[in-house]
């Protein structure tokens, strides 16, 4: 897969700001970095941020878990009972439930055709990758996950391989949340998808039954990644 690395980097300083919590800071620092910011969508849960471009294309950044802030982060995290799509679909409960929510608060700030470039770290990336069970093909744009844990089953991928081929999944060296859940259950990274694994200073693309689960807390850093990503794209 080739890499256009500065758009690597845009979408994870994105989904960097999509942590903030308070309103008027968010819109200024999207603003800062040339985007017209519409609304953020914000429950016990849930948080992410809408913004649409001079060219008319949509962003939804997703945040990851809120530690210390919203509790419901935490329970969606560990709620990993099958939610079951059909046809032997399966995805964790805990993060797709009100994501259809998060979806019809970002569809309702846009043109029915407007094209949607997501992304997430974490739980927010945990989240971008059940884009495809909510928009049609022709809708979705740039796909960017960072650091998701294992969302959905063997049958979730091979269902929307195709719409999720052109996806850029990066891992950071041995962050402990890119193998969770651990143990013997059907949740599993897409198997057909490579990974771009930032390994200290080097970049190798691998497969995700090549990752060795790692136990480093720090590397969990979107802020981490985000300097890695300006590195790699020559800012």
């Amino acid at each position: 897969m080739t890499i256009d690395w500065k758009s690597v980097y845009e979408a994870a300083r994105r989904a960097n700001l999509a942590y903030l919590i308070d309103p008027a800071q968010s819109q200024i620092s999207f603003e800062d970095i040339g985007l017209h910011w519409l609304g953020i969508f914000q429950n016990g849960s849930h948080q992410a941020v809408a913004c649409i471009d001079d060219q008319g294309q949509g962003y939804l950044s997703i945040a990851g878990t809120r530690f210390g802030q919203r509790i419901g982060d935490l329970i969606d995290d560990i709620f990993i009972l099958p939610h079951d799509l059909g046809d032997g679909v399966h995805v964790t409960k805990g993060a797709f439930e009100g994501v259809s929510d998060m979806w019809d608060w970002a569809n309702s700030l846009v043109d029915a055709s407007t094209v949607w470039n997501v992304e997430g770290h974490s739980l927010g990336a945990w989240r971008t990758r059940y884009t495809p069970v909510f928009l049609p093909e022709s809708r979705i744009g740039q796909l960017h996950s960072f650091e998701s844990p294992k969302g959905a089953n063997r049958a979730y991928w091979e269902k929307y391989q195709k719409i999720l081929a052109s996806m850029v999944s990066v891992v950071n060296d041995q962050d402990i949340f890119v193998g969770y859940p651990l143990g013997l259950t059907e949740w599993e990274h897409p198997q057909m998808l490579a990974m771009q694994w930032l390994a200290g200073p080097a970049i190798f693309e691998i497969y995700p039954n090549q990752w060795v689960n790692g136990f480093s807390l720090p590397d969990h850093s979107i802020d981490v990644i985000e300097t890695k990503c300006k590195i790699l794209a020559g800012l």
